[in-house]
């Protein structure tokens, strides 16, 4: 046999060398690329479950400040009517008060409850 470099051989094997290697860079690439993906995509549904999560209190919330902006509304309706009906009662009083002694006071009372 011939003492010497066989380059066919050499030029053989170093391309199948440099395809392996691509093959298992594409490989790695790929496993890595899944993995980022799997990594996102948890990312995103816990993301995803927080906001859900975040999203139902804040309804909560708003439903109860809804719920206390209509009981305060309520309420200072219930006041005002309460307050209408006492300057009502007070004007009536000084009304029959003066009808009964037609004096001065009673007449400075009765203007001043019913002016309001």
């Amino acid at each position: 046999m011939k003492e010497g470099i066989n380059y066919t051989a050499l030029c053989f094997t170093i391309a199948i060398a440099i395809f392996l290697g691509n093959g298992m860079l594409l490989v790695a690439e790929k496993a890595w690329m899944n993995y980022e993906l799997r990594v996102a995509t948890q990312m995103i549904q816990e993301s995803t479950e927080r906001m859900r999560v975040e999203s139902a209190k804040r309804m909560k919330k708003m439903q109860i400040q809804s719920r206390e902006r209509k009981r305060v509304a309520v309420i200072e309706s219930a006041n005002q009517r309460n307050a209408q009906r006492i300057k009502r009662e007070t004007c009536d009083f000084w009304v029959a008060e003066y009808r009964k002694n037609r004096t001065s006071y009673n007449k400075t009372m009765m203007d001043s409850a019913c002016s309001r």
